[in-house]
Parts: structure tokens; C-alpha cells; sequence
């Protein structure tokens, strides 16, 4: 053992960092997912020959926009 008296500490910055990475893997899973919903509603409206209209929010964002966009909103402090 090198340093026998050495104790563990904790580093706040990449103890908020990891954080981050792990939200960030996260939004990026679920902006994928909603690619995949998006793309397939549209070919399904598009052989009943029906005009694809996307889900809005009161915001008038679609989820796939929300979820691109919401990185900057999870880092952002107080």
C-alpha cells in the first residue's frame, strides 16, 4: 500500500460532472427513442395517405424539439 494514511475525499466538481453525463446519456436515449416514434407514425400516415401533425406542447414545442433543447435547461444553475 503506497499511502496507508491517506483518506477518501470527494471531489464536487466531477461528482457534478458524472451527474451530468449521466442526464445527458439519458436525454440522449430517450431523443433517440422519440426519433424512432416520430419516424414511424409518419410512414404509418403516410400509407393511410394521411397528413402527419406532430404533438405539440403549450410551449409549441414538439417532444423531439424539447429534448434536443433541453440540455442547456439541465445545466443551467438557479
Amino acid at each position: 500500500m503506497s499511502f496507508p494514511e491517506a483518506i477518501l475525499t470527494t471531489d464536487h466538481f466531477h461528482v457534478i460532472k458524472l451527474a451530468m453525463e449521466a442526464m445527458q446519456h439519458v436525454r440522449i436515449k430517450y431523443r433517440w427513442e422519440e426519433l424512432d416514434k416520430e419516424n414511424k407514425t409518419i410512414k404509418e400516415a403516410k400509407d393511410k395517405g394521411l397528413k402527419y401533425v406532430p404533438t405539440v406542447f403549450k410551449n409549441e414545442d414538439t417532444p423531439k424539439q424539447l429534448l434536443a433543447r433541453s440540455r442547456d435547461i439541465i445545466a443551467k444553475k438557479k
